[in-house]
């Protein structure tokens, strides 16, 4: 793959000069620094996006207007202040392997709030949704979030805002045994799945497309806006609606991505490493797009199977073992050690409230295939 000359990739966003594709790949990176734990605060972040914005001329001023103005100085700030001097970046780079990305992202965080749904607004104020008590948490001018309910965000729109916090990036991240919902500032509803990460500019004002980025696993309800599409960047692909209901999973510890249309329609854009689109699909409802790399396969599935984690319910069909563990990992946080890695292979299926207490799911897989289970305070023993 070729080198990637970063200044210009940034030069260019910052002007909005960049093709949807590059867009999505500057955002890319962005949700990788995020997830792999930089040591950058939001505070700081913020400040240096703020002065490059101030740097930039009126008619650039202009151009950029539309195109999330912190969002942008954001970006290119937490690239700038990474790379340096360096002119090229070559993604890939880095990481080897999905245990040292684990072992990185786990020392970054805080033990005493590793477990609590956490909200970033653009200023690196940190607010734990899972403590606070019901009621406003932030007021600021035109703007006010307010957590209505022990699982529901609000975001309201009060009255003028201000071109700079039109565009500011807030960041919603959830534990891996935890969800939420929020309802954004355009009345879109996103329920976002335990282990999940959204950043989302708090207010659409001014913005000609409206773009989220995702790490994990969400159910979209997007509000009708034809004059303003909606795009969600995932991973190595990017999603384009107009108004329409939507499940996307796209965890790091799984293989591929899969975005699953309940109603209206969605482009499925896979990702090169350089940000060029490769392949597109449009999904009907009742399809499924799979993603791996630079390819898309469209499957028909039972749609109410895919968003069921949302009604609070486990569904296995013909699931392996392996991808049902990796969700019940999640779900009770806790580590799967396999005694023997065939066992991963075996296929189950069945339908359980995810309420449900560990012991409780393992059993009823115990009933339906050769398979046991040991529990061992965090771990969980898979045995023959």
């Amino acid at each position: 793959m070729e080198n990637i000359n970063v200044r210009d990739l940034l030069a260019r966003y910052s002007k909005g000069e960049c093709t949807e594709a590059e867009m999505a790949l500057v955002e890319r990176w962005y949700m990788q620094f995020n997830e792999y734990g930089v040591d950058i605060s939001e505070q700081r972040i913020s400040e240096m996006g703020k002065k490059i914005y101030s740097t930039l001329s009126e008619e650039a001023e202009v151009r950029t207007r539309r195109l999330w103005i912190v969002r942008v100085g954001t970006a290119a700030a937490v690239f700038a202040s990474l790379l340096g001097a360096v002119l090229f970046f070559k993604p890939g780079d880095g990481l080897k392997n999905g245990k040292e990305k684990q072992v990185v992202q786990i020392a970054g965080q805080d033990e005493k709030i590793a477990d609590k749904v956490m909200l970033t607004l653009a200023d690196g104020k940190k607010i734990n949704l899972t403590d606070a008590r019901i009621g406003l948490l932030v007021r600021q001018p035109g703007l006010e979030i307010i957590k209505a309910g022990e699982q529901l965000i609000t975001c309201k729109i009060t009255g003028p805002v201000s071109q700079m916090d039109a565009g500011s990036l807030t960041k919603i991240t959830t534990p891996r045994d935890g969800q939420m919902e929020i309802l954004l500032s355009d009345d879109t509803k996103v329920w976002l799945n335990a282990a999940t990460t959204l950043i989302f500019p708090i207010v659409f004002a001014d913005i000609q497309k409206r773009r989220l980025s995702l790490s994990g696993e969400a159910y979209f309800e997007v509000s009708k806006d034809k004059a303003h599409p909606f795009f969600v960047s995932v991973q190595n692909q990017m999603i384009e609606v107009l108004g329409t209901h939507f499940n996307i999973s796209a965890y790091g510890d799984e293989q591929v991505v899969k975005t699953t249309l309940l109603e209206g329609a969605v482009k499925v854009s896979a990702l090169s490493g350089d940000g060029k689109v490769v392949r597109s699909s449009i999904l009907k409802p009742g399809q499924q797009a799979i993603s791996s790399g630079e390819t898309i396969d469209v499957v028909q599935v039972d749609t109410e199977d895919m968003v069921a984690w949302k009604e609070g319910d486990f569904v296995f069909r013909r699931e392996s073992l392996e991808n049902i563990m990796i969700k019940l990992a999640r779900r009770y946080n806790v580590e799967v050690i396999y005694q023997d890695k065939l066992i991963s292979k075996q296929r189950f299926g069945g339908s359980i409230s995810n309420q449900a207490k560990l012991r409780e799911v393992l059993d009823m897989l115990e009933l339906t295939g050769n398979v046991h289970f040991r529990i061992e305070g965090s771990k969980v023993f898979v045995l023959p």
